[in-house]
């Protein structure tokens, strides 16, 4: 998010120390981001980085997950980004406090990564790798359902049990 604008955003904190965390957490993210880059991550470090890249879509628009004061097509943040990117206004998904100072193509890759790492098919989802990839402008933007696909969860197949089964 940091590098998204040219002039960081004003974002109120109870105390010093909860600044100080959020600067440790974002260099931590960096760090975290390099050794995954060179395959060098740990599973635990590469879980971390995704949460911090979740934080980051949240931060990207401005808002939690669900907000049961917005108007009702916006309630969830998911659905509302997803019909935003399927209509082609997905920059309007945009913390609005931003006031459009920050750079576009950046903010569409971290957008799109965001509604990548959240896609409801776990197996469509990208590995950290590749979301970095994408994020770093080395491979080109996914390319996504214009309309949230709808989860569908399949049944485990059960074997059925004959008589042969049982060893008496």
């Amino acid at each position: 998010m940091q590098k998204l604008c040219s002039k960081p955003i004003y974002r109120p904190k109870s105390t010093e120390t909860a600044e100080t965390t959020r600067y440790t957490s974002v260099s931590r993210a960096v760090q975290i981001r390099k050794k995954c880059r060179e395959g060098k991550g740990e599973k635990e470090e590469e879980l971390g980085f995704g949460l911090s890249m979740d934080d980051e879509f949240e931060g990207a628009c401005g808002r939690k997950p669900i907000n049961p004061n917005a108007k009702e097509d916006e309630i969830i943040m998911l659905e509302w980004v997803w019909e935003l990117y399927g209509t082609g206004n997905l920059l309007k998904s945009a913390d609005p406090r931003l006031c459009g100072n920050f750079d576009q193509q950046q903010m569409e890759r971290l957008m799109m990564v965001g509604l990548w790492r959240t896609h409801p098919d776990s197996i469509a989802r990208p590995s950290i790798r590749k979301a970095i990839h994408v994020l770093d402008f080395e491979i080109a933007l996914p390319i996504l359902e214009p309309k949230i696909p709808v989860p569908t969860y399949l049944m485990p197949a059960v074997r059925a049990s004959t008589s042969s089964d049982f060893v008496g």
